[in-house]
Parts: structure tokens; sequence; C-alpha cells
């Protein structure tokens, strides 16, 4: 169908103060004929900066975000851009459009913890949230017309840890949005990998599917939603393809306590999860609230739509409560969740006087400090004021298709 697809392009803009910051780019290394492919066949690769400390063995592994394919239209729009083919990817990646919450940056004063690791950052080019490997190209939409892809995004991903991390000794993964979901499905496996190396996980925006909540339409009407779990959504073509199939996601299926139609989403596989993982989520994530659940993305907000973020925030402030802070993983994980309506976390914004950053050095290198930090002012007046202006609250790529 034709007209304008927004994609969001999570990588690009996640800390605005980190746009100002000049850092060394990062080298785009291609993998060569027979590594993973793009949606369009094009060759993968990843962009790598190396610390200054040549002995380094300590790596940020960021995952770009991106959305996913939600019909084969956007799909194939993705194939004209970055999103879904390589033949767009520049040379370098400046710091600036890298960004990665500046956990790329290799100065101290904006990267305090992890400046002098190495940093990589993998591009997001499959649609697929780094769960294919759909070694073929398929068409999985309901209504397919005869046009193909390929989805390769966890095969890029394993193939990266193979070639770049078998000596690492310490690895942070993280990654924004669709890459922050995709922590949740390849942190386990990068783990097992890496027997000698200590491997940690720091999705951010990546707490998507959780449940229950009214989806907007329903909550307008004043009506219960028939799915609040939203089992039966727009990721449904996943089932058609073949994806890495995590043991955690196998737990989850086989726990006779828990619902096996859940464990697609990363909440619900989350406690089944060894790696230790800190989560950082804005509790009105605007990109779930206006894409997922359907509000209009207009400003200023009416009552109804101010009524119904605070509504969704305290469902997803419920859900890291009871998931997170009391659920089996709560000695060793960590949290930050502000409550603020935007979809990309400020690095600067503080909880209590501490910022997402400072919780995040704490929890991974064990300091004395706080680790599990979640907003408690649930006011709609709070939740804007740290939204930020739009479009700056949330950065999306027009494609015509």
């Amino acid at each position: 169908m034709a007209g304008a697809h927004r994609i969001l392009a999570c990588a690009s803009l996640l800390a605005m103060a980190a746009a100002q910051v000049p850092t060394p780019p990062l080298q785009l290394t291609m993998l060569g004929q027979g590594s993973p492919k793009c949606l369009d066949g094009s060759d993968t690769g990843y962009y790598l900066s190396r610390s200054k400390n040549p002995a380094s063995t300590e790596w940020v592994v960021f995952l770009q975000g991106g959305s996913m394919c939600f019909s084969e239209a956007d799909c194939s729009g993705r194939k004209q851009s970055q999103l879904g083919s390589s033949k767009y990817w520049s040379h370098t990646l400046s710091g600036e459009k890298a960004g990665a919450i500046s956990l790329l940056s290799d100065d101290p004063a904006v990267n305090p913890d992890f400046h002098d690791f190495n940093h990589l950052y993998v591009p997001y080019c499959s649609g697929d949230v780094f769960v294919g490997q759909q070694k073929v190209a398929t068409n999985p939409f309901d209504n397919a017309s005869s046009e193909t892809f390929f989805f390769q995004g966890f095969d890029l991903v394993a193939n990266i840890t193979d070639v770049l991390l078998k000596d690492a000794s310490k690895v942070l993964l993280t990654g924004c949005s669709a890459g922050g979901i995709g922590n949740f499905f390849v942190a386990d496996y990068i783990s097992a990998a890496l027997p000698r190396a200590t491997v940690k996980a720091a999705p951010a925006a990546g707490w998507f599917g959780f449940g229950p909540f009214d989806a907007w339409p329903y909550f307008a009407n004043g009506e219960k939603d028939p799915d609040p779990y939203h089992v039966n959504g727009v990721h449904g073509w996943l089932a058609k393809i073949r994806i890495h199939v995590s043991l955690p996601s196998i737990k989850c299926h086989f726990d006779p306590r828990g619902d096996s139609h859940l464990c697609g989403f990363a909440p619900f596989i989350y406690k089944y999860i060894k790696t230790p993982f800190f989560i950082a989520e804005n509790l009105a994530d605007s990109f779930q609230i206006t894409h997922e659940a359907g509000m209009p993305d207009y400003w200023p907000k009416n009552k109804t739509e101010e009524d119904y973020i605070v509504h969704f925030a305290s469902q997803l402030r419920e859900s890291l409560v009871t998931m997170v802070l009391d659920g089996p993983k709560k000695e060793s994980d960590g949290l930050f969740a502000p409550a603020c309506y935007a979809h990309f976390l400020n690095s600067s914004l503080p909880i209590s006087g501490v910022t997402w950053f400072q919780s995040l050095g704490n929890w991974f290198f064990g300091r004395p400090g706080e680790t599990q930090l979640v907003d408690a002012d649930m006011t709609i007046q709070h939740m804007l004021s740290c939204a930020g202006p739009p479009p700056m609250h949330i950065l999306q790529t027009e494609l015509l298709v």
C-alpha cells in the first residue's frame, strides 16, 4: 500500500545531550559474502571503535533500534532505507548518529564507566527484532505478493559474537527499542557462547508486550479490551518464519504456571533469563502508547488522552514492579524507570537524585549505590514535563513507499 510509513529510528537520537558530544566515528566493516543478509539480500556488517587501550577485552555491544516489520508494505519500504538494506549504510557512524545512549562515547565526561571499552554498534536491517534465522527469502504476510525478504537478525548477532567477542572478558549488551527487545532474546545465547566472560544486558525502551492494559479505542469508549495481553497483534508473521528459539522462551512455554501464548513477549520470558539485566524504560512510553496501543499522536493532548497516558503508565509500572522488583531476579537485576511521556530515555534525568548512567554503573560494577529506581510521581503534569517538545521525544524517519 502506498503512503508514508513512519519507522522509529531509536539509535539516531536517545539522549539529546549526546548529540552535542564529538566522538571518533565508528568504522563500518562488512562481513562479506555468505554472511547474514538484510531484508533485501544485501550483506550485513557492524560499526566498531576500538578502545584506546589496545589490550582491552571489555565491550559495549549496542543493537540498533527501528521498530519491526508490521506488514509487507512496511518491509518493502525498509528495503529502500538503512533499516532494510546495507546499500544505504555510511562508511562511518559518528557519535551523533550512533547516539547509543552515549554508551559508545569515548569521552569520560559523558560516558564515565564505559568510555574505555571497545564500542560495537550492530546495525538493524532485518525488521525482526534480532530473532530471525530465515535462511531462504520468504514472504510471511497475509495476502502476500511475490516479493520476498530475508529475516536474519539473530544470525547477525551470532556471527558477530563469534567473530569479535570470543576473547571478551566483560560485555555490556545494550540496545534501544527493537534492539532493546532483542536483548531479551539473545542475551543468554551470548552468555553461553562466552563462558569465560562476564556478560550483562541493559536494554532501553524494550519492555514491549507487557499486559494487561486496555488499548486506546476501548479506553476512549469506556470499554474493556477483549484482548488485554494483545496476543493477536501485528507480530503474528514471526510465527511463519524460522526464528531463534531461546532457552528462556522454551522454559516459558513449558511452565505449567504460565500462559504459553505470551512466551513471544519479552516481559514474559524475562524471569527465565539467566543473564543479569538492567532494564531502563520510560513508564509512559510514547511509542508504545501511540503505535502499539493506538492513541492519536497529536499535540496538545486532550483530557481523555492525558488520562490514557496515566492509565498506560500505571499498568507498565505495575508490570515492572511485579516482574522486576518483586520477581525471582530481584537480587541480581537493576531497573531505572522514569515516568516520562517519551520513548527515548534521557541519560541526565535523575530519579531521587540518581541518573540512569549512575545507577547502571553501580549495577554493572557492583558499586555501592542505587540500582533499582522507579519514579513515584505519576501525575500527567510530571509525565509531560519531561516529554520534550515533539518531534524530539520521538524521532521518526519517513519512508515513502
